[in-house]
């Protein structure tokens, strides 16, 4: 995995699996939102039971708390572009009242 871009809270990655490679399981208390695109190649993205096939082009938002794990086939590779979406903050507007 390779870090291009770290701004704002966001992080994108670009992550390049030979044939038959996975990455390491991101476990649900260390994933926040992100966002996975297939830039090229084929990966199946695992999710607890659920096997998602990701072909070019392809993406998939990965909810927070869900831990998954990103698979090249057998006789596949793929290149995916990760971005990390920071937790979102709720802002409260200031109520201002005027005594008149």
């Amino acid at each position: 995995m390779r870090r291009i871009l770290a701004k704002d809270g966001f992080h994108c990655s670009i992550i390049t699996l030979s044939p038959g490679d996975e990455t390491p399981p991101r476990e649900a208390q260390d994933v926040e939102e992100n966002v996975l695109f297939t830039i090229e190649g084929e990966a199946t993205v695992r999710l607890g039971d659920l096997n998602m096939m990701l072909k070019k082009d392809d993406a998939v938002l990965i909810q927070k708390g869900q831990a998954h794990v990103i698979a090249a086939g057998p006789n596949s590779w793929a290149r995916i572009l990760r971005v990390d979406v920071p937790p979102r903050q709720v802002v409260t507007p200031q109520i201002l009242t005027i005594d008149g």
